[in-house]
Parts: C-alpha cells; sequence; structure tokens
C-alpha cells in the first residue's frame, strides 16, 4: 500500500476546488461595503421611487344658482345643482350673459342644497350663475 493519506489531487478535486473559491470570492464580493454603489449598505439606503405618472385630476364642476342676494350684508344664497358642493373657502364666480360680472366665497351655512357665500367683488344679482372659479379666470366687469 502507498501512504495512506488523505489526497486531494485528480482532475475532478481541481474542478471542486476552483468552484468553491469562486463561490467564496463572490460571497464575500457580494457582501462587502466595498464593492457596493457609494460604499454604503443598500439594506440602510431608502429605495429610490419610480417617478410617479403624471395625472390630470379634473375637479368635478361646481355650479348653481343665486337664489338670494341681501346687498346690506353682501352675501348671497346660492342653490347648487346636483353634483359636489364647494369647499369653504373656495372662490366661485358669478356668470350673467356668459361674461364673469363676480366673484363670491363661499363660507356656509350649507343645507341640503343651498350655501350661503361672501360676495368678494363685482354686481351680482338674483339669478345670476355660479361656477367653480377657474385658473385663468378674466375680472369682473
Amino acid at each position: 500500500m502507498s501512504g495512506g493519506g488523505f489526497h486531494l489531487g485528480g482532475e475532478r478535486w481541481r474542478c471542486a476546488r476552483l468552484f468553491l473559491l469562486l463561490l467564496v470570492v463572490a460571497s464575500a464580493a457580494g457582501g462587502c461595503r466595498l464593492f457596493r454603489r457609494g460604499g454604503r449598505d443598500r439594506a440602510q439606503e431608502p429605495e429610490e421611487e419610480a417617478p410617479a405618472a403624471a395625472v390630470l385630476a379634473v375637479e368635478p364642476a361646481v355650479g348653481g344658482a343665486i337664489v338670494f342676494y341681501k346687498e346690506d350684508f353682501n352675501f348671497v344664497v346660492i342653490e347648487f345643482e346636483p353634483g359636489p358642493m364647494p369647499r369653504v373657502g373656495q372662490d366661485l364666480d358669478v356668470r350673467r350673459d356668459d361674461r364673469v360680472v363676480g366673484r363670491v366665497r363661499a363660507n356656509g351655512p350649507f343645507k341640503g342644497r343651498r350655501g350661503v357665500a361672501d360676495v368678494i367683488e363685482g354686481l351680482v344679482a338674483t339669478g345670476d350663475s355660479v361656477r367653480a372659479r377657474s385658473q385663468t379666470a378674466e375680472s369682473p366687469r
């Protein structure tokens, strides 16, 4: 018998050692901070958010008509159409014959489909229509 030691020779063992060496190097490189972007641990980095798709939010139109105008106290009562009600503090255009003639600010109280608004500017009258103020609203004449 030849000397009874454990011998790691031969082609098969050489491939196994090479595979094991590559596995150790890959594991070390994967866990090492030097190989990471910026040298920081990714587990501690906040994830980058994908840019949100542009969403065009269209608010449903608020509309109605002035049913009462109290000139002494400069407020109106508006009967709103079915649909959304204005937010407290929201400005509304007052229109007559397709022209903006004034502006009111919804301040409540709201009861049912009716609400109170202060006249901010312009000459308003009972029967005028009221619409949510557009971004490029013209000034009352």
